[in-house]
């Protein structure tokens, strides 16, 4: 747990349990409980070319931020101390200091 060692396959800290791994689906049947798991989203074969400079990285996740907050409410962000929050914020509040 140290590690973050736990999540790399489907094995849990219990027998009988497994955990569903990234990107698949199950469906059970309850006439026959038949359950099945199939695979509906592979990353890697989604990826497409490296990102050409750190400007195009900047821009397409100052993009994707924008297009996810889009909101007729007031919306708030929670830091937990990562890098992903921390770069949301700091592009938000990038952001807001130009239309101000």
């Amino acid at each position: 747990m140290v590690f973050n060692r736990t999540d790399q396959n489907e094995n849990t800290f219990f027998s009988e349990v497994k955990k569903l791994q990234h990107g698949y689906k199950f469906r059970l049947a309850i006439v026959n409980c038949k359950l099945s798991i199939t695979n509906w989203y592979d990353l890697r074969s989604n990826l497409k070319t490296p990102f050409a400079s750190p400007e195009e990285f900047r821009s397409m996740f100052s993009s994707s931020i924008g297009l996810r907050l889009r909101s007729d409410v007031p919306v708030g962000v929670c830091l937990s101390g990562g890098l992903d929050s921390s770069a949301i914020v700091s592009i938000l509040l990038k952001t807001i200091i130009r239309t101000i």
